[in-house]
């Protein structure tokens, strides 16, 4: 329908403008986009916290295996038995609580290997009896 001021000037009410239809796909893509940014985003996150999650079970499996199996080692590094992908490591840990209460902190530390970085995933701390020789 036209709506005429003047009979030459007449406007069509019907329907949107270029200008219109240009602005609501700048916004729409511009909110596409973002959501495509999300996304991608979350998808790494979930991976990330999938593997994480995984790393604390091997932790607890070694930690079970070698409670059960002999002493656990006071440091030391190695592979996993059935992970490609994940190696551990056991390093000494300053504690003074411990040292005077006759003890030592070691912590253990699961090691994600990636390509070329290697990234710690999961790490626990234990207190054990000192194993060292009394100087």
């Amino acid at each position: 329908m036209k709506k005429c001021r003047r009979f030459w000037i007449c406007r069509k009410t019907d329907g949107l403008t270029l200008i219109e239809v240009l602005a609501a796909t700048v916004i729409l893509s511009t909110m596409l986009a973002g959501l495509i940014l999300a996304l991608g985003r979350s998808e790494r996150q979930w991976v990330r916290a999938r593997r994480v999650d995984h790393a604390v079970l091997v932790a607890d499996r070694l930690l079970t295996d070698w409670r059960r199996n002999g002493p656990i080692p006071a440091s030391g590094q190695g592979v996993i038995s059935g992970e490609t992908q994940l190696e551990w490591r056991i390093t000494p840990v300053e504690n003074a609580e411990a040292n005077r209460l006759g003890m030592q902190a070691i912590r253990l530390d699961i090691i994600g290997k990636l390509s070329d970085e290697n990234e710690v995933l999961a790490s626990v701390e234990i207190v054990l009896p000192d194993l060292s020789p009394e100087p």
